[in-house]
């Protein structure tokens, strides 16, 4: 949770009628509201929401509208709602970029598709800081896309020279089922299942450490780069995901293997007891709530990018390397496998009040994410008493139909 005395914002949005509340610990809501077929809805009025914490109803005491706009663009008092704040200035966004668990063949083509979606925004009056995992920072500070664009294909150019010296290195459930493939070739039984609950877990405890360092190298970021509550920071994550519990398409990977190992042709949907495939259950919730604590605290929101849509298993049915292995209970593997990774994504964008977008339109993708980041309402109420580190459950709705509205849906008290 981030609480910020009023008197801070209203260096930005001065409203004299709230000025009895200006010393009142607040809790700050950056809330987008959009209809059906994606425009924003900024005529809305602080009557038209209703803010609940924990199922309790809360008085909104602080009420703006904010609309960034880029030094070119027109005010038309017509159209747009007497009261909202407009910022002349450009967006600013930070894109940061996790592509450490993707082949290098698949590196190089989610770089080619951000370079060919930003070719398009040259022109936006968009500056862009550019993070990468691998790379640490690529842009910074600001730049423009043409600046951001001639780093990343620089980048490209690097993996391109290192992809050349690259036989076959697979990652995910790809590369899974080829250590697989080797335990099925042991001799006796026994071993197979051992090699199997071996590999199986060191995969599922890689995967956990994944998550960990991703979780963390972003909290490290955000702290680095934080204005705290004051502004609001976007971030645009492009990333191939990260999960919040046991990836349990390894181990239902790891059955179908164990009954290839027995020599049983017919591969039923549960394992027999006697299989003893260990589960590990990592606890990544501490991690998670210190990112979003931190998000929370800097008050940074998250739009969150995926590449999956069922591409692991149409990759691995192009793969000859396992014609042998096709049937539906491997097919269902990988598709959990992209929905297991893409969980850390969705929960991010959720809980920090932005979104998930899917598919391989990035060009559309980055166009809805960066107009969403341009129009939000910023609601305030007094934070309830009540213990420290517990988890507060906000739930906000509006009073006009057919809208979605994105909002983070809670904090830690502090």
């Amino acid at each position: 949770m981030y609480i910020i005395f009023l008197n801070l914002l209203f260096m930005q949005t001065p409203q004299p009628s709230l000025e009895e509340a200006i010393q009142v610990p607040m809790v700050l809501l950056d809330v987008a509201v959009y209809s059906k077929n994606g425009q924003a809805v900024m005529d809305l009025k602080l009557d038209d929401f209703v803010l609940k914490e924990d199922r309790r109803k809360m008085d909104i005491l602080f009420f703006d509208k904010v609309q960034i706009m880029v030094p070119q663009e027109s005010s038309d008092s017509k159209t747009d709602p007497p009261t909202i704040t407009k910022i002349q200035s450009k967006m600013h966004v930070i894109l940061v970029l996790d592509l450490m668990m993707l082949h290098p063949m698949k590196q190089i083509e989610a770089l080619k598709t951000l370079e060919e979606a930003l070719v398009h925004f040259q022109n936006d009056r968009t500056d862009m800081a550019c993070y990468d995992f691998h790379r640490g920072w690529l842009v910074k500070p600001y730049q423009d896309v043409a600046t951001n664009l001639r780093h990343l294909q620089d980048y490209r150019e690097n993996l391109q020279q290192v992809r050349g010296r690259v036989d076959r290195l697979e990652s995910g459930l790809l590369a899974l089922e080829g250590d697989f493939e080797t335990c099925v070739d042991y001799r006796s039984i026994e071993g197979r299942i051992n090699c199997l609950n071996m590999t199986a877990n060191s995969f599922i405890f890689q995967q956990e450490q994944h998550s960990r360092q991703v979780m963390a190298e972003l909290r490290d970021l955000i702290q680095q780069e934080g204005t705290g509550p004051k502004k609001l920071s976007h971030l645009f994550f492009i990333s191939n995901g990260f999960g919040l519990e046991s990836i349990q398409s390894a181990h239902a990977l790891a059955r179908v293997y164990a009954q290839k190992a027995q020599g049983q042709g017919n591969i039923p949907e549960r394992s027999p007891e006697d299989m003893a495939l260990v589960h590990l259950r990592p606890k990544l919730e501490k991690d998670f709530r210190q990112l979003i604590d931190t998000c929370v605290r800097n008050r940074v929101i998250f739009h969150t990018f995926s590449p999956y849509q069922n591409s692991l298993s149409k990759h691995r049915q192009n793969d000859v390397a396992f014609a042998s292995m096709s049937h539906g209970s491997v097919d269902r593997a990988y598709q959990n496998f992209e929905s297991e990774m893409e969980s850390g994504l969705l929960e991010l964008a959720d809980q920090t009040g932005g979104d998930l977008f899917r598919g391989s339109s990035l060009e559309n993708n980055l166009i809805k994410a960066l107009d969403r980041s341009r129009h939000y309402y910023l609601l305030g109420y007094r934070s309830p008493e009540g213990g420290s580190g517990e988890y507060r459950r906000i739930k906000l709705k509006v009073k006009r139909k057919r809208c979605e509205v994105l909002y983070r849906k809670g904090y830690y008290k502090k």
